[in-house]
């Protein structure tokens, strides 16, 4: 039977092992995943179901009493310690899609006015008419908040509240230099992929938010990549719609995948 409700991916700035046990333990009931990137120094925590608004304020409050943006370093852009809370229109097992987007607007206006007040930070929302890279941009050509704190905490910074469809980030280890893999990563940046190109630890990473991934996912996203380069290792950061984890030529494990992979597993071990 298929079921719908929201889910929120709360990307929030810190790859410290101990903070994030922290952060999890606040948001236990509705959490289904943690990603943390120790370069990126940022971590994605996967909540969904019916305890999501009360979890969600449990983690934003561990995170701003533990967290100080002042101090925070870290390969990845951000623009507050809770840096982004998009809300998820999603149906278990769903075969159709986009999603209305009503009901996760709603959680996002809403979420977006408490925050400001409760929160002392200034609130940007992106959604059907403007994507987060177009409100990252407006941030920092000093465009006005959409919910402005009355008196903001610097330590804080801002948070991007949004509405969307789910999105599937993946990041790949290839094997050349940085400057051919911008050039790759560029190639492939369309209206259903989005790139940008990291030095890490393990070498260069492609980075990808695949905003479209009933169209293209973690593994068409593989094989773009593959056809101009090798690659040297995959990751998937969060979880991924049931319908991108399907038969190929490959084993998942090759992208980096598994049948654990999917909100849909997570949730029913929890169930």
């Amino acid at each position: 039977m298929l079921r719908s409700s929201l889910e929120c991916v709360v990307n929030i700035s810190t790859g410290d092992p101990s903070k994030v046990k922290e952060l999890s333990e606040n948001c236990e009931k509705s959490l289904l995943d943690t990603h943390s990137d120790p370069d990126h120094n940022r971590s994605v925590f996967t909540l969904f179901g019916d305890n999501l608004e009360k979890d969600l304020k449990g983690l934003c409050e561990s995170a701003f009493s533990s967290i100080d943006l002042a101090q925070h370093t870290g390969v990845h852009p951000r623009f507050g310690v809770v840096d982004v809370v998009p809300f998820v229109p999603y149906q278990l097992g769903q075969s159709a899609y986009p999603l209305d987007l009503d009901d996760a607007l709603v959680a996002r206006d809403q979420f977006s006015s408490f925050a400001a007040e409760a929160y002392s930070v200034n609130v940007y929302t992106y959604g059907p008419d403007r994507s987060l890279p177009e409100t990252r941009r407006a941030i920092k050509e000093g465009g006005l908040p959409n919910y402005k704190a009355n008196e903001a905490n610097p330590h804080r910074g801002s948070i991007c509240v949004g509405a969307r469809n789910p999105l599937v980030a993946y990041n790949l280890i290839v094997d050349t230099d940085l400057v051919e893999a911008k050039t790759i990563a560029a190639s492939l940046r369309s209206e259903e992929v989005r790139t940008l190109v990291f030095e890490v630890r393990d070498g260069i990473q492609i980075s990808a938010n695949l905003v479209a991934p009933w169209m293209v996912g973690p593994i068409e996203f593989y094989e773009m990549v593959a056809a101009k380069t090798t690659i040297a290792n995959s990751e998937l950061v969060g979880l991924v719609p049931s319908y991108c984890i399907k038969q190929n030529r490959r084993t998942l494990e090759t992208y980096g995948l598994s049948s654990s992979s999917t909100i849909e597993a997570q949730y029913s071990s929890r169930a």
